[in-house]
């Protein structure tokens, strides 16, 4: 156990440093690095680096070609521990800043693009790592593996398998994603596979030859029929065919129909069973003369809520209900993150530790200002105690 004189070291210098968190939040909210803006993603990458250096963190930049770079970063590298990790990702889902996007705060509440999802969080830890520091902690090493891409599932680059090097052989990893306004903290996440498929068919004249056609829009929408009923929600399996591209006239019957589609799977062998039934009805002929074909598919595995995760929680739990933080609770939730990266190397994982907040990927995305000092102080004694774990 830890001495509790710490506790109010940690909790003295957190708020005293308030203003300065908030300065470097509005800082990087104030970027635009929406994924497709390489340069504004990089541009926070290196404000991060900047930060980094200044509290004698080791940096290593990993550039990508057209997605954001990978920021690493370590601090006690030379300790013999596992290290513990800090996850993150500084691209948003915004493309374009706007006046309504930068950051200002209204009622003690902040608002901006990624205020929630997820700069406020990335601040977090950062002065997770100064209170460590200033509280005489020198156990485990403390590594950040910050993303550049993560909003699109690191299409196109090789950000993921850079971030399961670093990761691995650590001791627990704590995803620094959009807190929870009710103090839910994430144990588990569905994975999610999206996915598309074609139809092909004969063109005719819908007029004077029909019998000639094969229809290529009815065979899809034959399968998409079939592809919804795979919804199973309360076991986790969802299903959702959501765009569709057929046909230019409507005298003609179409010969080719493209549909994609989002596949969400709580466990790996969810995965499977999924993925075998679209291929099945993918394969099977829905309109005699057509056929179909599955093209490509993008895969984010999911964060299974393992044994590992919970006992990760439960002492996140002690630590909030110990310190005075407040009740805290487990849940799973839909959406992927990049926490399915350690979750599935078996290493202890939460997620949703950032600001908390409500309405990410929206105008209206806001975090709780106070909750960026209450998360960071939740979460540098969790780490203090992490020895409990083994």
């Amino acid at each position: 156990m830890y001495m509790g004189n710490q506790r109010e070291i940690i909790r003295r210098f957190l708020y005293e440093n308030q203003a300065e968190m908030i300065s470097l939040w509005k800082r990087i909210v104030d970027i635009n690095s929406g994924t497709p803006n390489k340069r504004g993603t990089d541009e926070v990458c290196a404000v991060l680096a900047a930060e980094m250096k200044k509290s004698g963190i080791q940096v290593k930049i990993i550039e990508e070609e057209e997605n954001g770079n990978t920021l690493v970063g370590t601090w006690n590298p030379g300790s013999t521990e596992k290290p513990v990790i800090f996850m993150g990702h500084m691209d948003t889902v915004f493309n374009e800043q706007t006046e309504n996007g930068k950051f200002r705060i209204q009622n003690g509440k902040a608002y901006g693009h990624g205020v929630l999802d997820m700069k406020g969080g990335l601040v977090i830890s950062i002065y997770v790592c100064r209170a460590l520091q200033e509280c005489g902690y020198c156990g485990r090493p403390v590594k950040f593996v910050f993303a550049g891409d993560e909003e699109t599932a690191h299409s196109g680059g090789k950000t993921a398998e850079t971030m399961e090097n670093e990761i691995r052989g650590s001791c627990a990893a704590f995803n620094f994603e959009t807190g929870d306004i009710q103090d839910g903290i994430v144990v588990g996440r569905l994975g999610a596979g999206v996915f598309t498929i074609e139809t092909r068919g004969v063109a005719a004249h819908s007029g004077n030859n029909p019998a000639d056609g094969k229809n290529a829009l009815e065979a899809m929408a034959r399968k998409i029929v079939e592809l919804q009923n795979l919804n199973d929600i309360e076991n986790g399996k969802l299903m959702n065919v959501a765009v569709i591209q057929a046909g230019e006239k409507t005298n003609i019957i179409p010969e080719r129909c493209v549909a994609k589609g989002c596949f969400r799977f709580k466990t790996k062998e969810a995965y499977k069973e999924l993925k075998q039934k679209i291929l099945q009805i993918c394969e099977t002929v829905s309109v005699p003369g057509t056929q179909g074909v599955y093209i490509s598919e993008s895969k984010i595995e999911c964060m299974e809520p393992s044994r590992e995760n919970y006992r990760l929680f439960r002492l996140m739990e002690s630590v909030a209900e110990e310190t005075g933080y407040g009740p805290i609770h487990a849940k799973e939730v839909g959406g992927g993150s990049d926490s399915n990266i350690p979750a599935s190397l078996g290493i202890p994982t939460v997620c949703g530790v950032g600001v908390r907040g409500e309405y990410n990927h929206t105008e209206r995305e806001y975090a709780v200002v106070d909750s960026m000092a209450a998360r960071c102080e939740l979460i540098v004694n969790t780490i203090l105690r992490l020895d409990e774990l083994e």
